[in-house]
Parts: C-alpha cells; sequence; structure tokens
C-alpha cells in the first residue's frame, strides 16, 4: 500500500514532511513468547519527540522507531513507521494501551484498534510500511 493510500485511509488534506528523529539504540525486544512477536520492552518517547505538534498528550511508542513520513493535523495524526515495526510495535500497543487509558477493540498479529475518551484510533501494517493514526472524537 502505498503512503498517498495510507494517507487517504486516515483522512487527511494537508501533510508534513517527513520527520528527521535523532539516531537512537532500538529498543530491548522480549523473546518470552515464540508463537507471537517480541513486545519491545524498555523505554518509550512521546510523539512530540518525533516533531508532532498535535494528537494526545502523553502517548508514547517505543524508543527507537524510525517514523518514515507524518501527517500532523488538530484533529488527526498519523505515523508512518518502517514496515519491520508493524508486528512488533502492534503486539506493544496491544499490551499497553490499556495503561494509557485506551480500550482496545480489537487487535490481531499486524494491527490494533482501540479508542479512549478523548482520542481513537488504529494501527496497521502491511510487508511495505506501517502506520498508527489517532483521531480526535
Amino acid at each position: 500500500m502505498s503512503i498517498a493510500a495510507l494517507a487517504a485511509l486516515a483522512g487527511c488534506a494537508e501533510t508534513s514532511s517527513a520527520a528527521e528523529p535523532a539516531s537512537v539504540a532500538p529498543a530491548a525486544v522480549s523473546s518470552a513468547r515464540v508463537s507471537a512477536p517480541a513486545v519491545p520492552k524498555g523505554p518509550t518517547q512521546a510523539l512530540r519527540w518525533y516533531g508532532f505538534t498535535n494528537g494526545p498528550a502523553g502517548f508514547v511508542v517505543p524508543q527507537g522507531l524510525t517514523v518514515v513520513y507524518r501527517i500532523d493535523q488538530p484533529n488527526v495524526v498519523t505515523a508512518f513507521f518502517a514496515a519491520s515495526e508493524g508486528p512488533q510495535l502492534a503486539a506493544w500497543l496491544a499490551a499497553q494501551l490499556p495503561g494509557m487509558g485506551y480500550r482496545v477493540q480489537g487487535s490481531s498479529a499486524d494491527s490494533v484498534v482501540f479508542a479512549g475518551p478523548a482520542w481513537s484510533g488504529a494501527f496497521t501494517s502491511d510487508s511495505k510500511i506501517s502506520a498508527l493514526t489517532l483521531r480526535r472524537n
């Protein structure tokens, strides 16, 4: 799926340039579950670290992700990540979202749908890219 197609799915009219995060060491990966993707453990970073000015305050992702493109609007933000990070990020989100105040409505090996009091979101990935969209309720 192309970036343009993912942007269209996010319902966005404006886009901003790709974030250029500083180089950081990748998050540690747990290998406790052999049949499912490992859930990254360790430090997290707020979306603001990746250059977002909008989105829910306090929303974090594992440190060291590669944001390849972003959409940053007051009502919706989408972060596009490297495809290789998709399965681990899906597992991390499914495990960590309840602790951040979100209700996981559904999840699979490569996607998560969730809702919170002020923002709802979805994450999905395929062999070419992964994306997290947060939309103001």
